[in-house]
């Protein structure tokens, strides 16, 4: 049996960015996360046990792609523990691998696609209005307007990724060194009510948008009372479930942009 090294997990969690690369309807990630640890089994266990390993995490498996890393930690760990000193019940690896792949999914359904996606929208909307307001003003100048669009981008991509790579690089060493620990962390993160305060902040942000877009357009006072208006049924929608934030936002971003244009 060979040592485990921080190169080993970084080269797992670089796998992991094909964990849907095969996916399926029948058993969902399962091939994409033994695909993940196949280097590491044939490195812990001898033929006939890799076998073995290998086929158990053939069964079913299915996460939200971000969160993938913490289980991997854990589940390492785990195969590791078990090569050494083998495990009184060896179904414990699937048990904790299927429990907190549910939670996690859930957490990273809720929060990435349902708050940190939309705040980081939500960010560059901002930036892209006070860009607006200071090529008004001549406060700073670009050669072309495609620039702009073309920094804020790249910005988009650099803040919504940093909690992507993340969770997904990052939190393979976390889970692989603390292993079941890392549940407390998690529910700290639900005693500090993280989503409740981001909420707020993106509030913040939209108000701040709306009248900054006022300002910059020059609306006149039924323009502003029309928008006004589709922002109530903006926050009546959003009490409907079925209504996804994200969505929401884009279709107030297109409305304003519709009424901008005329």
């Amino acid at each position: 049996m060979q040592k485990i090294n921080k190169i080993d997990l970084f080269f797992v969690s670089f796998r992991s960015f094909f964990l849907q690369a095969i996916w399926n309807f029948k058993k969902m990630q399962n091939i994409g996360f033994a695909f993940c640890l196949i280097n590491i089994l044939k490195k812990i266990y001898d033929d006939k046990k890799y076998k073995e390993a290998l086929i158990r995490h053939l069964e079913f498996f299915n996460i939200h792609p971000y969160m993938v890393g913490i289980v991997l930690g854990i589940i390492i760990k785990l195969e590791k523990s078990n090569s050494v000193n083998n495990l009184k019940d060896i179904n414990l690896i699937s048990k904790i691998k299927n429990s907190l792949s549910t939670t996690l999914s859930a957490i990273g359904d809720s929060f990435i696609w349902g708050i940190w996606r939309p705040l980081v929208f939500l960010i560059i909307f901002f930036l892209w209005l006070i860009s607006n307001i200071l090529l008004k003003y001549k406060i700073f100048t670009f050669q072309s307007y495609e620039i702009i669009i073309l920094i804020l981008l790249l910005f988009y991509l650099f803040i919504y990724n940093s909690l992507h790579f993340f969770l997904r690089l990052y939190c393979i060493y976390i889970a692989n060194k603390i292993e079941l620990e890392i549940i407390k962390y998690i529910q700290k993160w639900k005693e500090f009510n993280i989503e409740i305060k981001i909420k707020k902040i993106g509030c913040i942000l939209t108000i701040l948008s709306l009248i900054l877009f006022f300002y910059n357009q020059n609306f006149s006072f039924f323009d502003i009372t029309v928008s006004l208006f589709i922002l109530f049924i903006f926050f009546i929608l959003k009490k409907n479930r079925r209504w996804k934030v994200i969505n929401m936002i884009l279709a107030l971003f297109i409305i304003f942009l519709i009424i901008a244009l005329l």
